[in-house]
């Protein structure tokens, strides 16, 4: 029996919740309803109503153009970083793989030692080196999250290598880097992509987190999870301060996830019937 096609049924319906969500960070400055940054404290705490559509936060700024301001920023984050992580770690681990020797040693025991520390500690301490910002979020997550990729780059990479495609490249006398990079990694390319896609929703769930500790995004910028982290204060008197960015968070990863699981099913040889 054949593989069912890739977009069909939940992956389909997240493929497009998904891109409806991107349209809407892209758009953000035309369709939100007003500035994200403009104070009115006379509707301070406002619930939700017609108008105001998910309500107000503590100065009075409307949560939903603050909402769809921060998707840009989350989202991007989580793209960039999981496009930087999985760059890093697909060249690091090609390079592992092929090389082998002292190389692959190196670069291993490298990620042996990334491996060894917790990641959120890792990613407090370089924040605290490197401050707080969109760049140095994307940046530390990249240093701190290639070594799984890397690992799986790897792996393929080594079982590749002694393939005929691979040593005949090798006998006509092209560069290593050129056989690396032009016959060896682009037979790799579907682990990479799914590890890309998990790498999206856990790049999401990190800023988050590190915004919502403050180590993120800055004020007055908004991100998901500085939005989080404005409602924890005020969560009984504003319960739609924490629930709508909650949500949004939860929903993305969902969706990203099953793309992610989608796209292993359908590349993973094993699944096939």
């Amino acid at each position: 029996m054949s593989r069912p096609a890739f977009w069909s049924g939940p992956t389909l319906a997240a493929g497009l919740l998904l891109l409806a969500l991107g349209l809407a960070a892209l758009l953000a400055p035309w369709i939100r309803p007003e500035d994200p940054d403009l104070i009115r404290v006379a509707l301070r705490f406002a619930p939700p109503s017609p108008g105001q559509w998910l309500g107000r936060d503590a100065l009075g700024r409307d949560v939903l153009s603050r909402m769809l301001t921060g998707a840009r920023v989350s989202l991007g984050v989580g793209l960039a970083s999981a496009a930087a992580l999985t760059g890093l770690g697909a060249i690091l681990g090609g390079w592992a793989g092929y090389a082998g020797g002292w190389v692959d040693a190196a670069i291993m025991r490298c990620a042996d030692v990334l491996l060894a520390v917790p990641s959120l500690f890792l990613l407090l301490a370089l924040i605290a080196v490197l401050g707080p910002g969109e760049g140095n979020v994307v940046l530390v997550l990249a240093l701190t999250g290639w070594t799984g990729m890397a690992r799986i780059v790897r792996s393929e990479v080594q079982s590749l290598k002694g393939r005929e495609f691979v040593l005949a490249a090798r006998a006509s006398g092209a560069r290593p880097a050129s056989v690396l990079l032009g016959h060896v990694l682009p037979n790799a390319l579907a682990p990479i992509y799914v590890s890309l896609t998990f790498g999206v929703a856990d790049a999401i769930l990190m800023e988050s987190g590190l915004s919502f500790l403050g180590l993120g995004v800055q004020p007055p910028q908004a991100s998901w999870g500085s939005l989080l982290a404005d409602g924890r204060d005020a969560a009984p008197e504003a319960w739609w301060l924490s629930v709508f960015p909650g949500l949004a968070i939860f929903a993305v990863v969902l969706l990203v996830n099953q793309l992610g699981e989608a796209a292993r099913r359908r590349l993973d040889p094993r699944e096939a019937r």
